[in-house]
Order: C-alpha cells, then sequence, then structure tokens
C-alpha cells in the first residue's frame, strides 16, 4: 500500500572498478545489497516506509478510538432511554410520597387541614425561590444523599429568590422535571467496582476497567460485541435498582430490608421486562 519514487543518479556509476553493478544479473532491475548506494538506499527506504507506516498506524488507531467511542456513546443513550422511561414513574411515586409527607407535617403542626390546593416545590429550573432545608439523610459511601437530579427535597417559589424551582403540585398534576439520567461508560480502574453512580450529575459510569468487563471485550475484541453489550445493559440496570430502592428508603426510612430488598427487584423486573429490544438489537 506504500508507493513512491526516488532519483538516484548514484545508482549509474559501477562501484569497485566496474566489478559490482547497481543491480543484479537476474534482469528483474532489483538492487543489488553488495552496491554500496544501493545499500544505502535501501537502509533509507525502509527506514522511510517504517516511519510513514507507524504514523498510518496511529491515524488508524485515533480513527478506530473514535468509532469505538461513538459506538460506546449511542449504548448508553439507548440504555439511557429505557431507565429514563422507568424513572418517570419513579419520579412521581416520590413527588407523591413527598407531599404527603408534607402534608402529614402540616396538620401536625397546624392541627387542621393543610388544604390540597398549594403546591409543592422542589429544586429545579422553572422559576426563581428558595431552596428549604432538605429532608435530612444519612449520605452513603458514594455520596448519595441527594435526590435524582441533584436537587435538595423542598422548596418554595420566590420572585426574589435566588435559587431556580419547579412545583409538583399538591395532587401530583404536574410531574417533577430532571435532566433525566445518564449513561456513561469511563475507566475508573481494576480495582474500583464495576459500575458507580453520580448523584450530582445522575451518571451511572459503567468501569471499562473492571475484569469482567474487560473480559467481556476480549470475547470478540471490540465494543461492538453481543457479550459486551449485554453485560452492560446488565450494569445499568443493576445499578438503577440499587439506586431506586436507595431513594425509596430516604423518603420513607420506615422501610424494612425486606421493602428494600423487594424494591430492588420490582425495578430490576420493570427494566428488564422493557429491555428485549436492546438485547434484539444485539
Amino acid at each position: 500500500y506504500l508507493f513512491g519514487e526516488v532519483d538516484v543518479p548514484a545508482l549509474e556509476k559501477p562501484a569497485y572498478d566496474g566489478t559490482v553493478t547497481a543491480y543484479d544479473a537476474s534482469r528483474s532491475m532489483r538492487l543489488n545489497y553488495d552496491h554500496p548506494v544501493a545499500a544505502a538506499l535501501l537502509g533509507f527506504i525502509g527506514s522511510s516506509m517504517e516511519h510513514v507506516r507507524q504514523i498510518l498506524v496511529d491515524e488508524a488507531r485515533q480513527i478506530r478510538k473514535q468509532a469505538d467511542a461513538q459506538r460506546l456513546a449511542k449504548e448508553a443513550e439507548q440504555i439511557a432511554q429505557l431507565l429514563n422511561e422507568d424513572l418517570k414513574d419513579v419520579n412521581d411515586r416520590i413527588g407523591e410520597m413527598h407531599n404527603l409527607k408534607k402534608r402529614a407535617n402540616a396538620v401536625a403542626n397546624t392541627g387542621g387541614d393543610e388544604g390540597d390546593e398549594e403546591p409543592a416545590f422542589i429544586e429545579g429550573t422553572d422559576q426563581p425561590g428558595t431552596t428549604e432545608d432538605p429532608i435530612p439523610v444519612e449520605r452513603t459511601d458514594d455520596g448519595d444523599g441527594k435526590p435524582w437530579g441533584g436537587g435538595t427535597e423542598t422548596a418554595e417559589a420566590d420572585p426574589k429568590g435566588k435559587d431556580r424551582v419547579d412545583e409538583t403540585g399538591s395532587k401530583g398534576q404536574k410531574r417533577r422535571k430532571s435532566g433525566g439520567l445518564r449513561v456513561e461508560y469511563s475507566h475508573l480502574g481494576s480495582e474500583e467496582e464495576r459500575s458507580h453512580y453520580d448523584p450530582d450529575q445522575s451518571i451511572i459510569i459503567i468501569n471499562l476497567d473492571h475484569v469482567m468487563v474487560t473480559a467481556a471485550l476480549k470475547l470478540d475484541g471490540n465494543e461492538a460485541s453481543t457479550a459486551f453489550r449485554r453485560l452492560s445493559y446488565e450494569i445499568a440496570m443493576t445499578e438503577y435498582a440499587m439506586v431506586v430502592a436507595k431513594r425509596l428508603y430516604v423518603m420513607d426510612p420506615g422501610l424494612s430490608g425486606d421493602d428494600v430488598l423487594f424494591e430492588v427487584r420490582d425495578a430490576l423486573r420493570r427494566v428488564t421486562g422493557k429491555a428485549a429490544g436492546l438485547y434484539a438489537a444485539a
């Protein structure tokens, strides 16, 4: 695949008193290694072609990396789309739990009916307001002490407020808005877990360095392999189920261990039931 031209007039001059010619005697026009100019030329061409070859290899490697990154991004987007479909219902449920808790607290504090027409707010993007003290939660090792989207649990509308809030509605008329959940691939190290949830950015990160993930990659040698893709689905859905169960526990600390385990299994049941299209595409 590599070709070119080089002009070397010295090849026309015989060496060693005319006894050694630049070309061999077979009429193939192959250069004669015994000719000093031919020998030097062959060395020069060899090193030059290797230099060009290495440049082409590096360019091909970069193109392959870009293609792999695009495939990973597309795969992550498909997984996130599936999870976000389930997340809408989970957010509605969490919003209802929050509204019930707020009304119960209001009734307990006033001894009367809170009133169904008063809207409820959470930290968001829709309108100006102020965020109130969040419901106390115990931060876990991964720092997940915030709801989906990274906002505080309670807030109120205020035209002069410096924060941004969204209305949830006391009867759940308006769904809580969120930027949604994202899925990404990253190199986190072979000693890290196979996935990690970043609560501040609502990202499920799949660790490309985990031994199980690297083993799946080696089966077919690339990110398009069926084994790798299906393992990605399983990792993301499992991480999602655990985070959902944790969020529900934060809203209702009265949940027992069996209740939390049920929520994990139920979330897995829902999302795996919707994942048939992903597996068919593989």
